[in-house]
């Protein structure tokens, strides 16, 4: 057991991920007065772990998620991992049964058919979905954010601050997002008929420091689209399994209040028209239902170590009702 402090890397804000699964049928958001009380801002607004992070959904309605392993955090943020329950986790919601797949990873994603998740440790690898068949596919660089194609051919990914394509065998590699988005590029996601990827992209200097928006490309890199122009850093697009609709987390740098700052889950048509927020007290990092009516997230508040966050919740598209979906592993003492 070690203990940590929360840091970000990269650009997006990262959380740290742990979790006991449990299926809630628990709503929100969850009016102030309801545990909020512990909210206290200091002067880093994030200041406490996650306990899940990244979560995707399969085709077969399982989802994978990161789940660091903390056991307990101080009030100052200051936490303890027990390694034995780190790892990448699959859930399936309708039974409540889970499973610990491989004992360490981040940013996993499923392959079209629901066999095999790849997910990158700096290193991007695939695992079967039992566990079985550990593969590691890149062996030079920073890889991160993989990304299957409907075709399951190729895997898209996140290398030196831009988007990159490979083989889903890891040959052949090329960089795509310097084509025309030269001071950076990240996060890519495919278009359900594969002809397309979305993407962040740094607008006014070079990651990490720019603010993104989110963009599209075609998998040469060619024909660039600019879908949001807005007062939020927008990270993690995806699209929907019908391909009318983007799901991606946007977070304004400034605001009068930590609820202001905190990161929410958007969707916006496919051409970037009729953005909406769906969250309302956190949520970083949406997937899809296969059925395209709900989208699973981290609640990213991390000004609050209450139950209710840094653990992942459901929202429903049309309704906007967030139910919870995760528990955190029971506290320890010192």
């Amino acid at each position: 057991m070690r203990s940590s402090r929360m840091k970000r890397w990269g650009v997006p804000p990262c959380v740290l991920a742990s979790a006991l699964l449990a299926c809630s049928d628990s709503t929100g958001p969850n009016p102030p007065g309801n545990g909020h009380e512990d909210c206290v801002p200091g002067s880093n607004p994030f200041d406490f772990p996650m306990h899940h992070q990244h979560p995707t959904w399969s085709c077969q309605g399982l989802i994978c998620y990161e789940d660091v392993g903390v056991v307990r955090v101080d009030s100052s943020g200051l936490f303890e991992i027990d390694s034995s329950l780190a790892g990448l986790w699959v859930l399936d919601r309708t039974s409540g049964d889970r499973q610990r797949v491989v004992p360490f990873g981040r940013t996993p994603t499923w392959s079209p058919d629901g066999t095999t998740i790849a997910f990158s440790v700096g290193q991007i690898y695939t695992v079967n979905a039992d566990g079985s068949g550990l593969t590691q596919i890149t062996f030079a660089g920073a890889h991160h954010f993989p990304s299957w194609s409907p075709s399951a051919d190729w895997i898209a990914y996140d290398n030196a601050l831009h988007v990159w394509v490979m083989r889903a065998d890891g040959s052949e590699p090329r960089n795509i997002g310097e084509v025309e988005q030269p001071q950076g590029s990240r996060m890519p996601s495919w278009n359900p008929d594969g002809t397309r990827i979305v993407y962040v992209g740094a607008v006014d200097a070079t990651f990490p420091t720019s603010r993104t928006e989110v963009f599209l490309m075609d998998v040469s890199g060619a024909s660039v689209v600019r879908l949001t122009t807005n007062q939020t850093d927008d990270r993690h697009p995806v699209f929907s399994p019908d391909g009318n609709q983007i799901a991606y987390c946007g977070q304004m740098l400034s605001g009068d209040s930590w609820v202001d700052r905190l990161p929410q889950v958007w969707v916006m048509n496919a051409d970037g028209s009729g953005a909406r927020q769906l969250t309302a007290l956190g949520g970083y990092h949406p997937s899809w239902s296969p059925d395209g009516t709900t989208i699973v997230y981290t609640r990213e508040n991390a000004v609050c170590n209450t139950p209710e966050n840094g653990v992942l919740w459901t929202v429903d598209v049309r309704t906007g009702v967030e139910r919870q979906l995760t528990t955190k592993w029971p506290e320890r003492s010192p």
